[in-house]
């Protein structure tokens, strides 16, 4: 006998397997019309489980077929290599949210009739799967992020140099003038477009991902170049 069982009111004889089961208790006496006894026979429960649990397992293979297909792991890292826009990403966050609420759904144990089948390690995997997928999108998404703080710090950073280079002839003084009032202009509003984008970026992304204290000091510095290179235009004009 095995541990599913189907339950049966105790009578005198009970037919299991073939054989004619006399019910008694412990103390060999005669059990009570009433009582109730668990029993089943092993080969058919098996081959029920069997035939209901496939129904299961094709039933959560159809609905999660998408997440093991070998070509999305090549697909996620051809899209990431695309250098997706924010929009796309979170498009493609929420295809796998989609994924995750349908795993939430998932029963932890199904019972049938012969039985119970246990999902835990099913869910438990299903869920790291998606997860795993978002969390390479948001990786590209913070990185892009601060790639283009540190772009940004970069240029102000050049800009500084060839503020306090001193011109060793009539050429590089002309030159440096030349290109500081370029950078006073066009490359200011430039980066003052670019500092909007990245604030605008920022915002979105810290309602999906919690950004490292280096990354928000990193921001703040990108912020804060505006103001810190206003003393130096003043200073060359």
């Amino acid at each position: 006998f095995c541990g599913v069982c189907v339950s049966e009111r105790a009578r005198p004889g009970v037919v299991c397997g073939g054989r004619p089961v006399q019910l008694r208790s412990a103390d060999n006496a005669a059990i009570f019309p009433d009582a109730v006894v668990r029993f089943t026979y092993k080969p058919a429960t098996r081959r029920l489980l069997q035939v209901q649990g496939h129904e299961e397992r094709v039933s959560v293979k159809d609905t999660f077929d998408a997440l093991y297909d070998e070509s999305l792991i090549e697909g996620i890292k051809d899209f990431i290599r695309a250098e997706p826009t924010f929009d796309q990403c979170c498009e493609k966050i929420r295809f796998f949210q989609d994924y995750l609420e349908k795993i939430s759904n998932l029963v932890t144990n199904q019972y049938f009739n012969a039985g119970r089948v246990g999902q835990n390690d099913v869910i438990k995997n299903l869920r790291e799967f998606a997860q795993s997928f978002i969390e390479d999108i948001l990786k590209y998404l913070v990185a892009r992020h601060r790639a283009e703080n540190e772009r940004i710090c970069g240029v102000f950073s050049e800009v500084m140099r060839r503020a306090f280079k001193v011109p060793q002839s009539t050429e590089e003084l002309i030159a440096m003038g030349d290109y500081m009032l370029h950078a006073n202009t066009e490359l200011m509003e430039e980066l003052k477009a670019a500092n909007v984008r990245q604030l605008h970026f920022l915002a979105r992304l810290v309602e999906l991902v919690t950004l490292e204290p280096e990354h928000v000091r990193l921001n703040a510095k990108t912020v804060h170049w505006l103001q810190m290179i206003q003393p130096i235009f003043k200073q060359n004009a």
